[in-house]
Order: C-alpha cells, then structure tokens, then sequence
C-alpha cells in the first residue's frame, strides 16, 4: 500500500521553514520533494530526520508522526 505523508520543519538550504511531502510503499521512501537523500545539510536537517524514521520505524516512530496504522 501507498502513503503519502506531509511533514515540515526548517529547511537550512532555503533558509526558510519547508512542507516536505513523500510517498512511502511498503516501508520505503519512494520520493520527496526535496533533496533528500543528497541535501548537502541532512545531518542537521529535523525533516530528513523524520523521513529516516519513516524508512525505519522504531517502535511506533511513524505512527507518532502522523502515518496512518
């Protein structure tokens, strides 16, 4: 099954606050509209944080933001 899930936080290459929306399918990310994975910024980055807890959730981490069960 396909999801999409909106998820925001302040973007340091934009410099600006940012809605990301990705598609996940069966557990993997299948696209966002950002430059995640290749963001030169991902280690400080509170949106790629959030889309590495989608790819690998730990206990109830998607379901705490937001992704339907």
């Amino acid at each position: 099954m396909e999801e999409e899930t909106i998820l925001s936080g302040y973007c340091r290459r934009l410099d600006a606050p940012r809605m990301v929306e990705a598609v996940i399918r069966q557990g993997k990310l299948l696209e966002a509209d950002c430059d995640y994975p290749a963001c030169p910024c991902l280690p400080a980055c509170p949106v790629a944080q959030r889309l590495q807890e989608l790819e690998h959730p730990r206990d109830g981490a998607a379901a705490a933001l937001g992704s339907p069960s």
